[in-house]
């Protein structure tokens, strides 16, 4: 009797098991569970984009005032580009 009482108690455990495994098998295969995935790795790769952009807009404006600075520029003057501007192309044909 008790050996039919474990076996029992064995089986329904398994058989627990299984459904919610397959459950939750079911439940992330789901079209809208798909869905709800691709969705929150785009929100995580497009504000890792966003994050990234800033930091390269900071370090440009950062790397630009040192330029200023080692050029002893102002704000109001641009960098000099009459030596880029007077020479003829290299490889004008």
């Amino acid at each position: 009797m008790l050996r039919k009482v474990l076996l029992f108690t064995a089986g329904m455990g398994v058989g627990v098991f299984v459904y919610l495994r397959a459950r939750n098998y079911v439940r992330t295969k789901m079209p809208q569970a798909v869905t709800d995935t691709v969705n929150r790795t785009q929100e995580r790769v497009r504000g890792s984009l966003f994050e990234f952009a800033e930091e390269a807009r900071a370090a440009m404006a950062e790397r630009e005032q040192e330029l200023r600075d080692t050029l002893g520029l102002t704000d109001e003057q641009q960098f000099p580009t009459e030596d880029f501007e007077s020479r003829p192309a290299r490889h004008a044909r």
